[in-house]
């Protein structure tokens, strides 16, 4: 494979604490050296599932050996920050790893991180420019997949699902089921770290199965809980314990279930830490959960895409369409209680066109807006001894997400998050006219109920029996 017919783009951010424009640093260098080194901040997983099929995949291009100084790479590569919308294209001379960058070399690192232990590949520019990023987009976005999660940009976009025949008419909806320390379903012998009672429900009362008929299963997201020292273990648990009830209706996880990531799935940093302190990305890694989804979702259903279309029919002849999509990316600091999905998500249903004859559903873990319950207002004390009120965990770009969905015939919005059922629309109102996105939320099935609303102290599981005119919810 010629790496020079390759389409190399580096994601990029600037840093929060302290204020840093990466391409201003990296500028400032090449004005006094022939050249500037460019730290690949990788995600965890990125270099972590090998396996022969995935070409595309970032590890790929990063695959090393010690005894090699230099490895092949284009010579032309962008560097594309997605939330500013601004790219740059770098003249690249080659890839180091960390055992090349001795103290003559690294003085062609930007200080605030050069002496970092955890970068394992530094990029080395001979120049930067700024390139056009409308121009950028028009060109790539066919063979890009732009919504992706990686750091480097090489995948092709996420594909839609050819349709899939199931033999029920009624979906199955959990979330937040929390395995870890905080784990304990509410069952009559209060016995801990049990499985769910559906399992239980399902084993013993097989009219489940035969009145709802469940054709498919939607899981939207926390399936760990982060505090726990071993976090993978959570999610072997919650892929254990998804088979059996797979197995138990009658299903496949890779067809007939649709998962999404969670905060404490994804992104997330521990409560007991302190946000203010972190001061460069490297800390930030070191308790980001991206590796373990991935690798937890490659195994159950076959695939680590995140954001994804699956396409079914049901036993009464319906056709429904399930969006899946990412709440769960880590903003900033100051944003931390809020889910956003990033619109360019969207775009695996840009060329979507609304047909009247099928159902379309969006998941995701963050609501909309929050449960009709009087919720427990916490606080929390910042570096100077002050108190803060916390805000109530909500999608941050609500209307955004909700003018595009209903624009391409997403009536229906699955999620999770607030550990409370309930149900409800979002009334939009714009000058082309009113539309109504009607939100279901799926309560938790297994977080301690200690955690839970005193107005709801229970676990729960929702069931929608799909007919041709309504959606019962059960």
């Amino acid at each position: 494979m010629n790496s020079n017919q390759r389409i190399v783009v580096l994601r990029y951010s600037d840093f929060d604490t302290p204020k840093i424009n990466t391409i201003e640093e990296h500028k400032k260098m090449l004005q006094s050296h022939d050249s500037v080194l460019w730290g690949w901040f990788r995600k965890p997983y990125e270099n972590l599932v090998k396996q022969p099929d995935a070409i595309d995949s970032s590890w790929e291009y990063m695959k090393y050996s010690n005894a090699i100084e230099r490895m092949s790479f284009p010579s032309r590569i962008y560097l594309c920050n997605m939330s500013k919308k601004e790219v740059y294209i770098a003249n690249c001379l080659g890839v180091r790893n960390l055992d090349t960058i001795n103290e003559e070399v690294k003085i062609k690192i930007p200080t605030y991180y050069r002496n970092s232990k955890t970068i394992c590949f530094w990029f080395e520019f001979a120049s930067i420019e700024q390139y056009d990023y409308t121009q950028f987009y028009n060109e790539f976005k066919n063979t890009i997949n732009f919504s992706s999660d990686d750091t480097i940009l090489t995948k092709s976009k996420p594909s839609i699902s050819k349709i899939i025949k199931t033999n029920g008419n009624s979906i199955l909806h959990i979330s937040d089921i929390h395995f870890g320390s905080s784990f304990n379903y509410r069952m009559n012998d209060a016995s801990h770290r049990n499985f769910p009672d559906l399992l239980k429900k399902i084993k013993n009362n097989i009219n489940i199965i035969s009145d709802y008929n469940i054709g498919v299963i939607v899981a939207s997201g926390d399936f760990s809980f982060g505090k726990d020292a071993d976090k993978s273990n959570n999610f072997n648990e919650a892929k254990k314990f998804l088979k059996e009830l797979c197995d138990l209706l009658n299903l496949d996880c890779q067809q007939h279930l649709i998962i999404v990531p969670g905060n404490h799935d994804k992104g997330f940093i521990d409560e007991n830490e302190h946000y203010d302190q972190f001061s460069t990305l490297d800390e930030k890694m070191a308790n980001n959960y991206d590796d373990y989804y991935k690798l937890f979702k490659k195994e159950l259903v076959g695939d680590d895409q995140i954001t994804y279309v699956k396409k079914y029919e049901l036993s009464n002849h319906i056709k429904i369409n399930f969006l899946a999509l990412d709440s769960s990316d880590f903003q900033t600091i100051k944003k931390r209680e809020y889910g956003f999905i990033d619109t360019r998500q969207l775009e695996t249903i840009e060329e979507w066109n609304a047909n009247s004859d099928e159902i379309n559903m969006a998941v995701f873990h963050y609501p909309f807006v929050p449960p009709p319950a009087v919720q427990k207002i916490s606080y929390h004390e910042d570096v100077n001894g002050k108190y803060h009120s916390d805000a109530l965990s909500v999608l941050e770009n609500s209307y955004e997400i909700a003018s595009i969905l209903t624009e391409k015939g997403f009536k229906y919005i699955l999620h999770g998050h607030q550990h409370f059922p309930y149900f409800g629309k979002y009334i939009l109102r714009k000058k082309e006219g009113t539309t109504n996105t009607i939100f279901l939320s799926a309560g938790s099935l297994g977080l301690d109920i200690s955690n839970q609303y005193s107005e709801f102290p229970h676990n729960s599981f929702n069931i929608y029996t799909i007919n041709k005119d309504i959606i019962d919810v059960q």
